[in-house]
């Protein structure tokens, strides 16, 4: 991947991000709308057929005003979600390249995947980012992921239900496997009118024509038969790894439908640098140039695959020049490796001496030895 086809990737996850929260916001506003206009009519037709008595009315008035100042708060939060999508199609346009703001921006989303929020906060101030970093976006599903690790379903539950059409276009049975985990936990508990609860509140999930999977119906089963045993099983059963296995699912349902990476752009683009340079002889503190030679990078690098180089070309830092069989890399003792022609050039004007540009060693040109491209 060039650095244009990773400028488009960073491009478009800071738009899809804006646009698909705009999306769940106007379906949000529309049904509040919805809400308050039959609200409104219900308190007409009430007053008309004498239901309620004029002297009611205040309360009646009383109780609209509070849901028009919901609407009302509901178009500023749009209002700012719009605007921060302008903002952020703007400074798309005035950046076509690698900037420090960019950068900036995927360092503050790095920090903020790590619950750092007050790190990421002041990295966004202080570049003037904060309209084009998804803050409340990532925080809230990292609270989500977190919540459902812990075995607590309630926020991921309200997030189902937001995205039930999307779920349901993916096949996926993530609101039953929700459902089963409520179940768990409510025997956990030692709820009283548990069975009664399940026919309500689990079975109609599991059931379900979008989420009937075989393996789901025999978990039901198994749990009704643990709930309903005189003997408690409850110690025997175990929220906490169903927990995880929702957590990992929830983050990988985020990235299909929100176009959401589970580690970020950051992450991503330096696993794609280490793998780019990484060869099979990178070891720790072997290459000084060599990033996957970096004692902490290497440990990361090793857990990476090696890149395809057959087609690979390098260019000599310090011509700009490339590097072939016509002009072949040559290495100091240092480390550093350069083209011949460059070291020769650098000697011949140093009175024989190569200077290294990045530690200002002097070198004979004779100590340099070939090396070949792998």
């Amino acid at each position: 991947m060039d650095s244009a086809a990773c400028l488009k990737r960073m491009d478009a996850a800071m738009l899809v991000s804006s646009t698909e929260e705009i999306s769940k916001m106007l379906k949000r506003g529309v049904r509040m709308e919805q809400k308050l206009c039959s609200r409104v009519k219900h308190s007409v037709d009430n007053l008309a057929t004498g239901k309620k008595q004029p002297e009611e009315l205040t309360s009646i008035l009383k109780s609209l005003d509070g849901h028009i100042k919901d609407v009302t708060q509901f178009h500023q939060q749009l209002h700012g979600m719009c605007h921060n999508l302008v903002e952020r199609a703007r400074f798309i346009e005035s950046n076509p390249t690698v900037t420090d703001e960019r950068l900036a921006a995927l360092i503050a989303d790095h920090f903020l995947r790590h619950n750092m929020r007050t790190v990421a906060d002041a990295i966004a101030t202080h570049h003037g980012i904060t309209a084009l970093c998804d803050f409340d976006i990532l925080l809230d599903r990292e609270q989500i992921h977190r919540a459902l690790a812990n075995g607590q379903t309630a926020r991921a539950t309200t997030w189902a239900t937001e995205n039930a059409s999307k779920l349901k276009k993916l096949g996926s049975p993530f609101r039953a496997r929700l459902a089963l985990q409520d179940f768990r936990n409510a025997i956990v508990d030692g709820r009283p009118d548990i069975m009664d609860w399940v026919r309500a509140e689990v079975t109609p999930y599991v059931m379900a024509p979008s989420s009937h999977m075989p393996e789901l119906v025999s978990e039901l089963q198994h749990l009704c038969g643990a709930a309903l045993l005189d003997c408690d099983t409850r110690y025997h059963i175990d929220v906490t790894e169903t927990g995880r296995e929702l957590a990992a699912e929830f983050l990988s349902l985020c990235e299909q439908i929100h176009s959401s990476l589970q580690h970020g752009l950051l992450s991503s683009y330096m696993a794609l640098g280490c793998t780019a340079v990484r060869t099979t002889h990178c070891t720790p503190h072997k290459g000084a140039a060599c990033p996957t030679c970096d004692p902490t990078m290497h440990e990361i690098a090793t857990r990476l695959p090696l890149s395809d180089k057959m087609v690979s070309k390098v260019t000599c830092r310090i011509t700009g020049c490339l590097m072939d069989e016509s002009n072949p890399p040559m290495m100091l003792p240092n480390g550093h490796v350069y083209s011949q022609a460059a070291i020769e050039q650098v000697a011949e004007a140093n009175g024989g001496k190569f200077v290294d540009p990045r530690g200002r060693e002097e070198f004979l040109p004779a100590l340099a030895v070939r090396v070949y491209i792998t």
